[in-house]
């Protein structure tokens, strides 16, 4: 699978081998090169990351506001939200997360937390350039290969493993690997690199792509006087049909936003595969008032 657009690049004659290859340096690359490292299985593998970016880890330096939110100290099944995920898989999921405290794994690497009133985690540091960091460091080891500004193109099943077909620096390349890990994130951010393009790269090995809806998004609404408060920020209770969060709702010149919004955004797409959805915003959230 080339793209339009590629036919004045040039072909690199050879192929290197490695034992895994690795298609994209972001949060999920960064934990499993320090899972590597920790069981010391890092130091006996060849391992090529490909990041189409200019630098990895740079989705971990936006996220929480740039604070990096990395967890969730209420980290259960009753408090996640899957649009297409049954209830079995769910517990399947939660049993295999438990395994790994991030908290503790972060602390004994000498990273403290703290938590907010939602429960999130963060760096005490309050930056995300302290997790980044940490992943960094393993970027470092003499048998971890980086080539950034590298997109992969296409993966073909070979008899000893998988060929990774990929455009780096204007010049097609190729490298064969006994495992190919595919860690590029959906099609979230595509300023990030995570543009959703490798889902076709998967489908074309036999994998099952599930439909994608917005998530922690904002909402456009229709224009009414609320437009007029755009910049207000307000404790408020929100309801959409079974579900109700209370938090901080921010107007915006074009609708809502803030934290109620974005955790209620999956379920409002969702929603809006079906109908138009109605967004119950009340103001008063106290039960009484006292003088």
């Amino acid at each position: 699978m080339f793209k339009p657009g590629h036919a004045a690049i040039s072909v690199m004659a050879k192929s290197m081998n490695y034992d895994v290859i690795i298609i994209g340096a972001g949060t999920s690359t960064g934990f499993l090169l320090a899972f590597l490292a920790e069981h010391k299985t890092a130091q006996i593998l060849k391992i090529l990351i490909l990041e189409k970016t200019k630098e990895p880890f740079r989705k971990i330096y936006g996220t929480g506001n740039g604070r990096c939110n990395f967890s969730n100290i209420d980290m259960n099944a009753f408090s996640y939200y899957s649009i297409y995920g049954s209830e079995a898989w769910k517990k399947r999921a939660f049993q295999s997360a438990s395994r790994l405290d991030v908290k503790d794994f972060f602390f004994n690497n000498g990273i403290p937390s703290y938590h907010d009133q939602f429960g999130r985690l963060m760096p005490y540091t309050n930056s995300a350039r302290t997790i980044a960091s940490f992943f960094n460091r393993f970027l470092k080891s003499n048998n971890v290969e980086l080539k950034i500004h590298s997109e992969a193109l296409d993966i073909l099943k070979i008899d000893n493993g998988f060929k990774v077909i990929y455009k780096h620096s204007n010049e097609l390349a190729s490298a064969r690997g006994k495992m190919v890990v595919y860690a590029c994130g959906g099609s979230a951010y595509p300023q990030l690199g995570t543009d959703g393009m490798g889902f076709e790269i998967l489908r074309k090995l036999g994998h099952t792509i599930i439909n994608q809806v917005a998530g922690i998004v904002p909402l456009e609404t229709k224009e009414t006087l609320f437009h007029a408060l755009a910049g207000l920020k307000i404790e408020c209770k929100i309801t959409i049909g079974d579900y109700s969060r209370t938090g901080e709702l921010l107007f915006t010149k074009y609708g809502i936003s803030g934290p109620n919004v974005l955790y209620a955004s999956n379920i409002i797409s969702l929603g809006l595969l079906r109908s138009p959805v109605i967004i119950v915003v009340d103001f008063l959230t106290e039960a009484s008032f006292t003088l």
